[in-house]
């Protein structure tokens, strides 16, 4: 439903003197004697690097619950000395039944939520600790299957980290989630020191049952 994969197209004032004294120097700023990496801080304070996020397309639909919607994270104002990860959590809810509103729970999707993680050096974004530059976070899901009707219910919140490590807990190609070549786990990192998390939820609906439309219909795309 989400993460990423290596090579994967589809898819968190002056003074004067007198008349004799001639012109005087102005006085030196009240900081002239802060070191450059104190501007440096400042300007960091002043320019939050925050986790942005950018739309690649609007969002496809096939029937009985088939969709894909794809974007891209990047860090603002992020320069040569931006470090860290970009760690989003990912929840997901699908409620699917027959038509007749008996259960039919969907299976072999993973477990969630769980924590997935791409690497940020020099301020450019890195799928996990590999060299691939990340190309696209994907949320999708295949048909649900003729007959059902249903929802799924996609939560993201991703958030920057700068100069951070990750827990050895979290690993590439784990098996219980659903990221891919990201660095993923089902525990929460605990980091600390985000510069503040922004949303990433989708809502796909179907109703693949007589009378009604095959076709995929999303919400709260946001």
């Amino acid at each position: 439903m989400a993460g990423e994969t290596i090579a994967d197209d589809v898819r968190f004032s002056h003074s004067k003197g007198g008349p004799k004294d001639g012109p005087k120097a102005a006085p030196a700023p009240k900081d002239a004697d802060k070191k450059p990496t104190d501007d440096k801080k400042e300007q960091k304070k002043q320019k939050k690097q925050k986790v942005k996020k950018t739309e690649l397309a609007a969002p496809t639909t096939g029937d009985c619950g088939n969709y894909s919607w794809q974007v891209r994270f990047s860090v603002e104002n992020a320069d040569k000395a931006t470090n860290g990860y970009i760690v989003q959590k990912i929840d997901a809810k699908y409620n699917r039944s027959e038509c007749d509103g008996s259960a039919d729970p969907v299976t072999g999707i993973g477990k969630f939520p769980y924590w997935e993680a791409w690497g940020v050096r020099e301020g450019k974004v890195f799928i996990g600790d590999t060299d691939q530059e990340h190309n696209a976070d994907t949320y999708a899901d295949k048909s649900m299957g003729a007959g059902t009707k249903g929802s799924i219910v996609v939560t993201g919140i991703p958030e920057f980290f700068p100069d951070v490590t990750l827990p050895k807990e979290m690993m590439a190609q784990n098996p219980d989630t659903q990221a891919g070549d990201l660095r993923s786990s089902l525990t929460d990192p605990q980091l600390k020191g985000g510069t503040g998390s922004i949303v990433h939820d989708l809502t796909a609906l179907w109703q693949c049952c007589p009378p009604h439309d095959t076709k995929t219909t999303l919400s709260n795309k946001r």
